[in-house]
């Protein structure tokens, strides 16, 4: 099929420094989608204010708001926040602590109860949960697309989608598709509003961290807490109150590294605890090659399944001459649970030359990719020319 869009997107920002203590910002951001019966003009603005009282102390003051109006949905938004960051080196150690505070009130209008969002934004992260912001969700109409939304992903291959039993979507990559790890994707969909809803959001965070040896050893700890003292209206809407506490550590040192992260995601709507490994190790062979090993273990517990991701990759870089480079890597990745069952094997071989501004990237990539039983092939050729001035 076909995807018509037009978009607009205006963004400005400065920020002034008064001295070396201080500074003023400002950020406007301005975007109207327009697709066949839904125009959408969204405008976010946020002023603020940052001071360095002490050496160790950073202070940070915000407003922001935002006002977006469609075809069937009026939407205000105001709030405020402040954030502390203290920094100390004692001894040989580094601590860190940091404390943050934000309210928010939003009242929503609906002309009908049929609400088509465009364009909501997203992060994929493999190992992150990642949620549809709205609920009551019409499965059937979700679109995801690039950032510029002029590539239409395609539903298991590209993404997969997951309903939990609370009303919330869940929205994850799959490897070996078009949508790379980190990649932004915007996400279009219908769902069902109350006509009048009015709430108040208060989002409060701490943030501690220890870190040895230069910081090459680090313990952290991290706590957010959203919570909706206030509502009005929307008997059917369930706004979501979780609290979300990260604990690990994180082991670097010359020629590779380690880290454990353990989360206890407990909310109203998609509790999960996570449990997270990672490995790295690297080593040059000679005066011209190195090669890197890595390897991403993540369990992940939801009250109706559980899912188990498993990454291993190696990367053996050799510098055919000062432009030259010559890369070869290669990897596995196993993913089990409810909704989720991939095996992916990855072969590249990358080239890049470099002659004064100019720079070449030339890459082939095999996929090997069994998912859900369907068992797939992919090729990709790449070539990438650049000038620099």
């Amino acid at each position: 099929g076909t995807n018509e869009l037009k978009n607009l997107i205006i963004d400005e920002a400065f920020r002034i420094q008064h001295s070396d203590q201080l500074e003023t910002f400002y950020r406007y951001n301005f975007s109207g989608q327009s697709v066949p019966s839904v125009s959408v003009h969204d405008h976010n603005i946020e002023v603020g204010l940052r001071h360095q009282l002490y050496e160790s102390l950073i202070s940070a003051v915000k407003v922001n708001g935002e006002f977006k109006d469609s075809n069937t949905l009026n939407q205000r938004v105001k709030g405020a926040s402040l954030e502390e960051d203290y920094q100390k080196h004692i001894g040989p150690s580094i601590l860190r602590l940091g404390w943050g505070y934000k309210y928010e009130q939003e009242r929503r209008q609906a002309e009908d109860s049929i609400i088509n969002i465009v364009n909501e934004n997203h992060t994929l992260i493999d190992g992150a949960v990642t949620l549809l912001n709205e609920t009551n969700v019409d499965v059937s109409t979700i679109v995801v697309t690039d950032a510029s939304g002029t590539t239409v992903y395609i539903k298991n291959f590209d993404y997969q989608i997951l309903e939990l039993s609370s009303g919330s979507i869940r929205l994850q990559r799959i490897s070996g598709g078009s949508i790379h790890n980190g990649g932004t994707v915007l996400v279009g969909y219908i769902f069902r509003l109350d006509p009048a809803l009015s709430f108040s959001t208060t989002q409060d965070n701490y943030r501690l961290s220890l870190g040895f040896f230069a910081d090459s050893l680090r313990f952290y700890y991290q706590l957010r807490r959203q919570g909706h003292p206030e509502q009005e209206g929307g008997q059917t809407t369930i706004l979501e109150n979780f609290d979300d506490t990260i604990t690990g550590y994180e082991w670097n040192w010359q020629n590779g590294g380690l880290s454990t992260e353990y989360e206890n995601y407990d909310s109203n709507l998609s509790p999960y605890q996570a449990l997270r490994f990672r490995e790295n190790v690297g080593w040059p062979l000679s005066s011209q090659s190195r090669l890197d090993l890595y390897a991403f273990q993540n369990f992940i517990n939801f009250e109706e399944y559980n899912q188990n991701n498993f990454e291993v990759r190696g990367d053996y870089a050799y510098r055919l001459s000062p432009s030259a480079v010559l890369n070869l890597e290669s990897g596995y990745r196993l993913q089990k649970g409810n909704g989720v069952d991939l095996k992916n094997y990855t072969s590249k071989i990358k080239y890049r030359l470099d002659f004064r501004a100019f720079s070449l990237d030339t890459r082939y990539e095999y996929q090997r990719e069994v998912f859900f039983g369907e068992f797939r092939q992919n090729h990709y050729f790449l070539s990438t020319f650049n000038r620099d001035f």
